[in-house]
């Protein structure tokens, strides 16, 4: 019988993963007040005197939705866990037309879980599972970074971006529109308007806009090379031959460039460029 793996703390029921992990949970939360209060915030600075200032809103509403989305699949979609099955009992799964070696060599066994491990996947000490491609562990999404979530993570990382550089935008434009209006009218710190709104909200977006930024170009470097960012920090050299950026690309969302790129909703095709597992040497 399959054992269970020492240490891991994740529940599964159907196609929900969600990590039990304290720390995890709590900046999950975090995230969800953060951006919950810079909508309320801009609400706050906004006078939605002008059609500008109703299809400005909206569209940074539809933007953070669909930042929640993604942080919701990112956390709630199995990262690309292996099964928990020892190391023998795979070896037995495994179908006749895939070699069990691999340059000479036996498929290798994780050491702190004892499963079976294929090439690119690496134990994650906070899921206590083998993950497929793991970049990282991430404590904002609550979940590792991985083979059939990363699209969800890239995702959420740019709508982010984008809804921060929104929201620094139009609290600038608000802060010019009112220094014209000698701070008269709408703009009245008497009227329920705080300047605090407007200080809380640029420093929130500003370090939102910068940070996702980051991680997101990172992501793409990772892409761009088909590294992963654990393979990175080993020095792992990139694989040769690997296709242009748009394959990679299409390999880590899962199916050829369509506007589905964009919804976080729609599955990873797992037959969809399986080469990807087996650009490197284990």
């Amino acid at each position: 019988q399959s054992r269970p793996v020492m240490g891991a703390r994740y529940f599964r029921n159907g196609t929900v993963w969600l990590n039990v992990d304290p720390c995890g949970l709590i900046c999950a939360v975090f995230v969800y007040i953060l951006i919950f209060g810079a909508v309320i915030m801009l609400m706050n600075v906004s006078t939605f005197e002008s059609m500008f200032d109703l299809v400005s809103f909206f569209v940074f509403l539809c933007f953070v939705s669909l930042a929640v989305w993604s942080h919701l699949k990112a956390m709630l979609t199995d990262p690309g866990a292996l099964p928990v099955v020892p190391a023998y009992e795979q070896l037995i799964l495994i179908p006749k037309s895939q070699p069990r070696e691999h340059n000479g060599e036996i498929v290798t066994t994780c050491q702190k879980c004892r499963c079976y491990k294929p090439q690119r996947a690496h134990h994650c000490s906070v899921c206590g599972r083998c993950v497929r491609l793991m970049d990282h562990h991430c404590p904002w999404v609550n979940n590792c970074v991985g083979q059939y979530n990363q699209k969800h993570f890239l995702l959420f990382v740019i709508y982010i971006c984008i809804s921060s550089t929104m929201a620094l935008s139009l609290t600038i434009f608000r802060i010019v529109r009112c220094a014209k209006m000698d701070w008269e009218g709408p703009c009245n710190f008497g009227k329920g308007l705080s300047p605090l709104n407007f200080i809380g909200l640029i420093i929130e977006s500003l370090l939102f806009a910068l940070f996702t930024m980051i991680m997101g170009c990172d992501q793409i470097c990772h892409i761009a090379s088909d590294t992963t960012g654990i393979e990175k920090l080993q020095n792992v050299d990139a694989a040769e031959n690997s296709g242009s950026l748009l394959q990679r690309l299409q390999r880590v969302f899962g199916r050829p460039v369509s506007w589905f790129w964009c919804a976080p909703h729609f599955r990873f095709r797992r037959d969809f460029y399986p080469s990807r597992l087996t650009s490197h040497a284990p």
